[in-house]
């Protein structure tokens, strides 16, 4: 069976309807208004509980109750089963997607014509009855049509229905059989598309319809009403109403999500028309708080409350096999089964007196709370039952006594309780209760109801109904003396009654709620549809009687407004999921403020200005995701929001919040390890005025303990409009304070979850993740390290270049080597050189847009990347190589190609750290054929960074060659085995202090080889991951002649002889140096030396020289901005050819 529900956060902030409540009430209206094409809204402050989701144990039906008292609540505020116990008369209703139709009995029998004579019914509702071609006639058809009404099949035999039939016969009684709402034929769809099974008489009606048998509206209306476009909404606690600029504000709070612990802050959606069907409870106490705030209606208001003479009576270990008790988790027994909780009536109306009149009805106990029967109905039968037992005697006096011992043994499917006839009786009280709100909480004022003759009257016929059967007559076990005799009702009418005017009643015939000081004497936009309205008892089960009375509603709603209500049924396909998921659940206030007119990410400018000029902002939002797994595994780890602002620069009321999206720890893409919280949503206030809200929160690792700063920190930005497209209004900076934190951790909840160890598994997940997180930010060497995987290789983007040409050459001394060219066929062509351990990714990697291939190929040069000897693509990378062999053999034969196959007299170089090193080396040594030269990061005199000539000192090249160490990697990847892992763990700690937090071994490796290579803020995200494809092996007979060229701040061979530096005369051609301001390898002296001498050699004007500010040494090939910071300076030099 689908789910239908939608997550609350999703709602919009206006519908043309909204209905409260899922009842048959809320239910049919929801129905009827969607098929006349009307926008519906549906709230429902119970959870989506589908059939194979109802309790069938002690301890699962335990986690689906909850408790009102006139004190306050115990249990989950969705549960199920929702007590209301007050002095006087307790209460039972269902709470949930359908209502109280989840845990009822479903039958549908019409009222006494007598009952609608009453003058307490307004004159359309009397005169309708007797007309069977009135509106409520036709209510009544319709919805004995829809809810598929119909008695128990004749070939099915039950022993408790046989039982009430030998009570009734015993007394001279009418007895009859019911209809009900329950499926004996469909098995496949049913009229509405509905997927449904035929009753399998497992007794379990009251505690959920596992089986899709039950017609719930939940097998019906609701999915009829979701079929047409209704949006409906579980798990939403509608608080109050209030009238605003011609419009309903339905105020509420996500039910149980602790919003109020908070800041007492309330969400709203506005309306059109409201239609209140919150049941009889719910909707009194809707209307009591909203005439509590303001609302002008009438003062009846909660008044005329009735049990409907509701009494619960046991005819315990009878002589009779009843088999009143459900299956529960067991497999139905079909030969002894109980059937459906109600199959018959024993019809005691039609008195000379209509309040003498009542009904008895069988009833079975659901499975999942029978085991406690045996021992409280024993108990209850020595304390307080009547022995009404034909046959005296020793002997039946031990048969009844074994048959007791039986339940305690063997449980209550035997014995003395397979022997025990549970009775329902409805009558007539005097309705006369009042509900009242006292410390926002509704409560029942009728404390002397139980003590009204009816219910003697009551209780003395059941005695003789018990009598036919020869056992004990066990009344209520509150009915008695000592606890005032308190009654329990599952059937509760009026509070919000009918009736002709404002004076004497709270709606008129049409269910539209009288209004004080209006013209028309009520709101014509307001409704009530739901057993709230009925004046009075009916003395028979009350649904049809609602569902007929909200079928008119509907009716009359539609003709007044000229809408047609198409009644036809069509089987659709039902929209919904399949599955249902666990999600999550926290509530958070945040505070703060932010300044008009300020952009440009000035928050903490804008938080300033705000706090000068009281510019608050403050949110409360319910954060919820329907699926925990998902918010976990999702690389988006997305939830939705929803909640209110107080922004008195935006407006001075409350504003809603809808539409809202969060994302927990998400990478940020633009920054290395570094993890978002993201915030957006629509925020609507009062007056019609849309904003959009964005902000985020930063976490990332720095030095010092900045986890709570960071964690509770948001950058928010405010913009005109409905999205993030319009014009900014101004920037801020909202914080978590210490005090709401701690409530928020109380607000943290499972959601969708069936029972508590389910809730606490999905807690303990979304824990365990949100620490995870943390730690692989805040942990430092024991953050988990981001591992490559190989078996899973990244996404990459299509680069905007021509198809590569690949031109494998071979140099004189026999290395391969490989140049690719992408012709941008106007200007050129230009060699591309990376560093050592890199290869021709440095400048075609497609993590950056653009990276520097595809930045000089759209300025319309040819390009040639050279995968030299070093190149980790090559072979060649793994044996020993001296970088005097790259100038000597590796230059001439890329250059000697190129020229060959482009016709060009010379090229361009753009060359990288010993790309550039091993260039100048070829050009002193005499290489012809390079026009001009760009040189980054060091050319031929050296000045390392304090870490780079500490570990040149130490001369580690020679000390590892000697340990038999010929080659350093940067590779490592998820398979490593356990002394690489260690590795990379020490290296961690050597790496992190001198080169930024991350987590990435590739980069803590490189750091170890060389030193820093770059600045972490300079890269993005996926740039920094991507560095295991670009640096890889490094020889240790490069690394030992670079080490010597470090100590001796020079150029020299790899035998250490000064064979270049004389000849400086041969570099007399267009150089530019650049240079990173944080190169922690060569300090920007060493490009400065070099500067300096060829100036002074070859004249200034061929030299250009350019610091780039906040980089380091890698990172101004492949930074995040260097097609803005870097590409434009390369250029220049090139473009020089071009004027």
């Amino acid at each position: 069976m689908k789910r239908i529900a939608s997550p609350i956060e999703q709602i919009k902030e206006h519908y043309p309807i909204v209905v409260i409540g899922s009842g048959y009430g809320g239910a049919i209206a929801a129905s009827r208004l969607s098929r006349a094409g009307q926008q519906v809204c549906l709230l429902e402050r119970g959870k989506e509980i589908l059939p194979g989701e109802y309790p069938d144990k002690l301890i699962s039906a335990a986690e689906h109750m909850q408790v009102h008292t006139d004190s306050g609540h115990e249990g989950s505020a969705t549960g199920m089963f929702d007590f209301h116990i007050h002095p006087g008369i307790s209460v039972l209703v269902g709470c949930g997607l359908g209502g109280t139709s989840l845990i009822n009995a479903n039958i549908s029998i019409k009222p006494e014509e007598r009952v609608f004579e009453d003058a307490c019914w307004p004159e359309e509702i009397r005169n309708e009855f007797k007309d069977q071609n009135s509106l409520l006639n036709k209510g009544f058809a319709l919805a004995m049509d829809m809810l598929k009404a119909n008695p128990l099949p004749d070939n099915i035999q039950l022993a408790k229905l046989k039982s009430l039939q030998v009570s009734a016969e015993a007394n001279g009684q009418k007895f009859h059989r019911l209809n009900m709402n329950v499926n004996f034929n469909y098995n496949g769809k049913n009229h509405v598309g509905v997927e449904q099974a035929p009753c399998n008489l497992c007794g379990d009606c009251v505690s959920g319809c596992n089986y899709t048998s039950k017609n719930t509206v939940l097998m019906n209306y609701l999915p009829d009403a979701k079929e047409h476009g209704a949006e409906i909404f579980t798990e939403v606690s509608v608080s109050h109403l209030a009238r605003k600029d011609g419009k309903w504000h339905v105020y509420f709070t996500p039910a149980g999500a602790g919003v109020q612990k908070l800041s007492g802050a309330q969400d709203f959606i506005t309306a059109g028309i409201v239609i209140v069907s919150a049941g009889t409870l719910g909707s009194s106490e809707i209307l009591l708080r909203s005439k509590e705030k303001g609302l002008p209606i009438s003062d009846k208001t909660g008044y005329r409350f009735s049990g409907n003479g509701d009494v619960l009576g046991f005819a315990y270990n009878t002589d009779y096999a009843v088999y009143g008790t459900g299956a529960g988790h067991r497999k139905p027994d079909k030969k002894n089964a109980p059937g459906p909780c109600i199959t018959g009536v024993i019809d005691a109306r039609y008195q000379t007196n209509l309040n003498d009149g009542m009904i008895i009805e069988d009833a079975a106990v659901p499975g999942a709370i029978s085991k406690l029967l045996p021992a409280a109905l024993a108990l209850e039968s020595r304390l307080i039952g009547k022995n009404e037992e034909k046959k005296k005697g020793f002997f039946y006096f031990l048969k009844r006594e074994i048959r007791e011992l039986i339940s305690f043994l063997f449980g209550p499917r035997y014995g003395a309780i397979k022997n025990t006839q549970t009775y329902l009786v409805m009558s007539h009280d005097d309705s006369d209760g009042k509900f009242i709100l006292k410390d926002n909480r509704l409560q029942i004022d009728w404390s002397r109801v139980g003590q009204e003759p009816v219910f003697k009257k009551v209780d003395k016929t059941l005695r003789e109904e018990t009598k036919a059967l020869s056992g004990k007559y066990i009344k209520n076990p509150v009915w008695i003396k000592q606890m005032h005799h308190e009654l329990v009702t599952v059937h509760p009418l009026g509070g919000c009654f009918m009736g002709n005017n404002i004076e004497d009643a709270v709606v008129n015939h049409k269910g539209q709620v009288f209004a004080k000081d209006t013209s028309g004497g009520v709101y014509e936009d307001l409704y009530v549809t739901d057993g709230s309205v009925i004046p009075r008892s009916l003395g028979v089960n009350p649904l049809i009687t609602i569902s007929a009375i909200a079928e008119r509603c509907c009716a009359l709603m539609a003709r007044d407004r000229g809408w047609n209500i198409d009644y036809t049924y069509k089987q659709l396909a039902l929209k919904g999921s399949d599955t249902r998921t666990v999600g999550i659940e926290f509530t958070e206030t945040m505070k703060g403020f932010f300044a008009e007119g300020v952009s440009n990410n000035n928050y903490q400018s804008g938080f300033d200005k705000g706090k000068a000029a009281n510019n608050s902002f403050e949110f409360t939002l319910t954060i919820r995701s329907e699926d925990v797994d998902d918010m976990i595994n999702n690389l988006q780890h997305e939830a939705r929001m929803i909640g209110t602002v107080s922004a008195p620069y935006l407006s001075d009321k409350p504003i809603q919040a809808t539409e809202g999206v969060f994302n927990l720890f998400v990478q940020d893409p633009d920054n290395v390890n570094t993890k978002l919280m993201k915030y957006r949503m629509l925020l609507t206030t009062e007056e019609d005025n849309n904003y959009y809200f964005r902000g985020f929160k930063l976490i990332h690792h720095n030095k010092g303990l900045d986890e709570w700063p960071e964690t509770s920190t948001l950058y928010i930005t405010l913009f005109e409009g409905r999205d993030d497209k319009g014009k900014i209004i101004g920037q801020g900076i909202l914080h978590i304070q210490i005090s709401d934190f701690k409530k928020q951790m109380k607000t943290m909840k499972a959601v969708n979850a069936l029972s508590v160890r389910e809730a606490m598994e999905a807690e303990l997940k979304f824990g365990k993740y949100f620490a995870k997180s943390l730690i692989e930010e805040y942990g430092g060497v024991f953050a988990p390290d981001q591992l490559y995987d190989p078996d899973q290789p990244r996404t990459k983007r299509k680069l905007r270049l021509s198809d590569p040409e690949s031109y494998p050459i071979k140099t004189a001394d026999g290395v391969d080597l490989l140049l690719t060219r992408y012709n941008g066929r106007k200007k050129g062509p230009v060699l591309f050189v990376h560093g050592f351990s890199g290869n021709r990714l440095t400048f075609a990697i497609d993590t950056i847009d653009p990276n520097m291939a595809e930045y000089f190929y759209e300025q319309g040069y040819d390009v040639w990347l050279f995968d030299y000897r070093l190149s980790n693509l090559l072979a060649s990378a793994k044996k020993q190589h001296t970088v005097d062999e790259v100038a000597l053999y590796d230059y001439p034969a890329a250059i000697d190609k190129i020229r060959s196959v482009t016709g060009a007299s010379a090229i361009d170089v753009m060359a990288h750290c010993v790309g550039s090193i091993s260039v100048f080396m070829a050009l002193l040594s005499g290489l012809q054929g390079i026009r001009s030269l760009v040189s980054a990061q060091i050319a031929s005199d050296f000045y390392p960074a304090p870490q780079v000539n500490w570990k040149a000192g130490l001369h580690v090249p020679q000390v590892l060659d000697a340990l038999g160490i010929h080659s350093l990697t940067a590779y490592v990847d998820k398979n490593a085995d356990w002394e690489n892992k260690l590795f990379d763990k020490l290296l961690k700690l050597y790496a992190v202090p001198i080169a930024g937090y991350c987590n990435d071994p590739t980069c803590h490796r490189m750091t170890f080889m060389f030193g820093p290579l770059y600045e972490h803020s300079q890269l993005n995200e996926a740039t920094h991951s991507a560095m295991i494809e670009m640096f890889s092996i490094a020889n240790m007979r490069t690394y030992e002649q670079l080490t010597k060229m470090i100590r001796a701040h020079q150029l020299l061979s790899a035998d250490g002889r000064d064979i270049y530096m004389s000849h400086m005369d041969r570099l007399k051609i267009p150089i530019t140096f650049i240079h990173g301001e944080k190169n922690a390898l060569f300090e920007p002296q060493s490009t400065q030396t070099t500067y300096e001498k060829l100036c002074k050699a070859n004249g200034a004007h061929l030299y250009k020289r350019f610091v780039i500010s906040g980089y380091g040494h890698n990172d101004c090939m492949y930074g995040k901005n260097t097609a803005k910071d870097v590409f434009p300076l390369i250029l220049q030099q090139f473009e020089m050819f071009y004027k």
